[in-house]
């Protein structure tokens, strides 16, 4: 159980230091290069779900931000659809009607 809760930790670690990554690149506009790691977050680090809602709110707004509607309504709805009541979701909500997309 301990080596458990050790890889647990590890995991939990890994995954904040993609998130610092992700969020480093998107305070400087490098949102390609953000929303790359948002996603990289969800895809290497499934069991994360804590980080989940931040993650597909920053991926969608990096892709907005970088001229992606497409791709931004795509992850924006995987937000919407697996924690519809989070902050990031009626955050996105708003971010998504300043840019008309509904």
């Amino acid at each position: 159980k301990e080596a458990g809760e050790k890889r647990g930790d590890s995991y939990r670690m890994l995954a904040e230091k993609e998130k610092y990554i992700a969020d480093f690149y998107f305070k400087r506009e490098m949102y390609d290069s953000a929303m790359r790691r948002y996603e990289k977050l969800i895809d290497v680090y499934p069991q994360q779900v804590s980080f989940h809602p931040a993650a597909l709110y920053g991926a969608a707004t990096s892709a907005l931000r970088n001229g992606d509607r497409e791709h931004s309504i795509l992850v924006g709805k995987k937000l919407f659809e697996k924690f519809p009541s989070s902050e990031e979701a009626e955050r996105l909500k708003r971010e998504f009607d300043k840019n008309g997309i509904r």
